[in-house]
């Protein structure tokens, strides 16, 4: 299930935007392998950070756990309380 996944480390995906990517309600599915939580892990995003139509899913720096960040919502960011940087695969 696994053998052929991306490994956004050394080619991330980026597709052209389109307004279904970027404006909510959402729906993201992701499967995700992570080994590190020194660093943010960026899982899924819409257009630069710059961009006042950016959005991301990530892993937060440091402790891992599964975070969203979007601005102009309130809240514009939730951390979980569940690491996802363990090595494990997770939806």
């Amino acid at each position: 299930k696994f053998g052929k996944a991306l490994d956004a480390r050394g080619r991330p995906v980026a597709l052209d935007g389109e307004d279904r990517y970027r404006n909510p309600p959402l729906t993201v599915e992701c499967w995700a392998k992570l080994d590190s939580k020194a660093n943010f892990n960026i899982l899924v995003s819409s257009d630069p950070k710059e961009s006042s139509r950016h959005w991301e899913i990530y892993s937060y720096s440091g402790t891992g756990n599964l975070s969203v960040y979007m601005p102009g919502y309130q809240p514009s960011e939730i951390i979980s309380d569940q690491p996802i940087t363990d090595k494990k695969w997770h939806h």
